[in-house]
């Protein structure tokens, strides 16, 4: 559910306890009476009502970017990419391949970048010496066969696009290697 989705169910939440409270003398509709509202709980339903209309608004609001008209969230930074990294396994042992997936996205209404709209340049590193570095395009797999290194591998992904694509963006992901 997105933020306009939250913030609409919200308001209509907070439209329909202020119409109970309106119609809180009861209402007959053929052969059902509904009960009324005591006029103290009126009060109290039609203030909440009205705070959870606000709160919905505000909320909706605040997921935006300040400075743009769309719906874009302020979690995805403008000109930037997201990057995601699956690893295929959080734990390796020495002698295992070290195999990360990658997806990114502009964020654009189409969604990820198609394989040749981007470049990334992979780095493993441990213990702050690099073990391994690749370059691969969009939507790319890092792949270290044969890990001789133990300890925490931190494998990180720059990505910079191109073919008709814009923005940059980083990730990373901690694979740990025993013996």
């Amino acid at each position: 559910m997105d933020a306009a989705q939250v913030a609409g169910l919200l308001v209509l939440l907070g439209v329909v306890g202020v119409l109970a409270a309106i119609v809180g003398s009861g209402i007959q509709a053929g052969p059902v009476k509904f009960p009324s509202i005591p006029s103290s709980r009126q009060k109290l339903l039609a203030v909440t009502s009205v705070a959870v209309i606000a709160g919905g608004v505000v909320w909706s609001l605040s997921q935006r970017d300040p400075g743009s008209s769309d719906t874009t969230p302020a979690a995805f930074p403008k000109g930037g990419l997201r990057v995601i990294l699956i690893p295929r396994q959080a734990n390796a042992k020495i002698g295992d391949d070290i195999v990360v997936t990658s997806s990114v996205d502009d964020g654009t209404a189409g969604g990820g970048l198609g394989y040749g709209q981007c470049a990334m340049s992979w780095r493993d590193m441990v213990n702050g010496k690099v073990v391994a570095e690749d370059t691969t395009q969009c939507q790319g797999t890092f792949r270290e066969s044969n890990a001789s290194t133990a300890g925490v591998h931190h494998v990180s992904a720059a990505v910079e696009a191109m073919a008709g694509a814009s923005g940059t963006g980083t990730r990373s992901v901690d694979i740990v290697v025993t013996r």
